[in-house]
């Protein structure tokens, strides 16, 4: 019986420690993203860049249009813009209706489509001319300006810039804890990176890439799933920064359902255990040896458990640590470690959301976390099989509304 009370004591220190250190590093970040730094960008003159926006849509045909048209008239004093919609399972009204807007669009016919074989596809079908491409969901919509926003911080020496997501909608609970989601990850892993000097996480759309490197890259992709997360790798191996805009915004339609939330973040707990096996030895090494923080840095976020995760489970850990002191089962020093573990997790996380988003609507999603949290949980125990195989989330046909997106 002590040898197993033992293990048990051993295992909750390991976890104290995972989630301490977790915390920790988000909070070395979230304080970082308060610091203000002088931008300096390289005075942009001569002829106008050629930009293309690329929108790969696989079966799109409810907001691919009004994307695209949206995208086809964005205004640049920077770039020529033009469009080019990748067709992958499209109805044939629909491409109809684009090529009638004169917005180009490259068929596709996949016997296992992927977001990666459609952005190939468009990268081909550009002329080499191409200076930069931007890549857009099929939801996405960008904001004034977004385009030479973009273009400038690319100016600086970055052939890779993340722009600003921001929700489209936020009109159920689960669209809510998306946008907030998505906002703290801005805050940490986008902004508080960039004010270190450390490159910015990509995320699969809202991003401009320099024409050449991009085509280069996106060549040797395969993911099924994640390609974002494997073009970032390459990309630090090979010694690139990946830069971040905060001021270009691109609305990003948010999940709004539960099943759509869980299948989700299934297939991004998978790609993230995956890179993270292939990795981290590598990524160690190249730390060591060429001193490339960027690249093991990256590996270092897959190894964190989902926000959602660093805030329950030390809080339920805290409890039943409470609990079994009543019965002095454990040491009182066991239930302050884990009140620091909880501590150490939400406090980054509630100083990453963005003042503008506090308010009802937020205090709404609280009522979704505890569903959240359950399905993160069953993510991680249903990973296999999450990226063999890609997975479609639909969306809808939704309008920009002032009160339905953070500003």
């Amino acid at each position: 019986m002590n040898f197993i009370t033992e293990i048990l004591l051993f295992a909750n220190k390991l976890l104290l420690v995972y989630f301490l250190l977790s915390g920790l590093y988000l909070l070395v970040y979230v304080v970082s993203s308060f610091f203000r730094m002088k931008e300096k960008h390289a005075e942009l003159t001569g002829s106008k860049r050629d930009l293309a926006i690329i929108i790969p849509a696989y079966k799109e045909d409810s907001v691919i249009y009004s994307s695209a048209i949206a995208a086809k008239e964005h205004q640049s004093h920077l770039a020529s813009v033009h469009v080019v919609v990748v067709a992958d399972s499209l109805k044939d009204d629909t491409i109809l209706k684009l090529s009638n807007k004169r917005i180009d669009t490259v068929e596709v016919t996949f016997k296992n489509s992927t977001k990666a074989k459609s952005i190939n596809a468009a990268l081909a079908y550009l002329p080499d001319t191409t200076d930069y491409v931007i890549i857009l969901d099929a939801d996405n919509v960008m904001q004034p300006g977004a385009v030479d926003e973009l273009i400038r911080k690319a100016s600086s020496g970055y052939s890779i810039v993340q722009g600003h997501r921001v929700a489209k909608n936020m009109n159920t609970r689960f669209a809510i804890l998306d946008a907030v989601s998505e906002e703290v990850n801005n805050t940490i892993f986008r902004q508080g990176h960039a004010r270190l000097g450390l490159s910015a996480a990509l995320i699969g759309s809202g991003f401009l890439a320099d024409y050449s490197m991009f085509k280069h890259m996106m060549q040797s992709i395969e993911a099924v799933g994640g390609f974002d997360k494997e073009l970032e790798l390459l990309l630090f191996k090979h010694g690139k920064k990946i830069s971040y805009a905060d001021r270009a915004i691109i609305y990003d339609e948010k999940i709004q359902h539960a099943d759509s939330f869980y299948h989700q973040r299934r297939r991004w707990v998978s790609a993230q255990l995956i890179y993270l096996k292939r990795n981290w030895y590598e990524a160690f090494s190249a730390l060591i040896k060429e001193g490339n923080l960027d690249y093991f840095d990256k590996v270092l976020q897959f190894a964190l458990p989902p926000r959602i995760l660093i805030i329950g489970l030390p809080l339920i850990m805290f409890s039943l640590s409470f609990l079994a002191l009543q019965f002095d089962f454990i040491e009182k020093r066991i239930v302050i470690w884990w009140t620091m573990a909880f501590l150490s997790g939400f406090t980054p996380v509630i100083l990453a959301v963005p003042r503008k988003l506090w308010g009802a609507d937020v205090f709404r999603a609280l009522v979704a976390i505890p569903a959240g949290f359950m399905m993160m949980l069953k993510a991680f125990f249903k990973v296999k099989g999450a990226n063999k195989n890609f997975i479609h989330t639909p969306h809808e046909a939704l309008n920009i509304n002032s009160n339905d997106h953070i500003q």
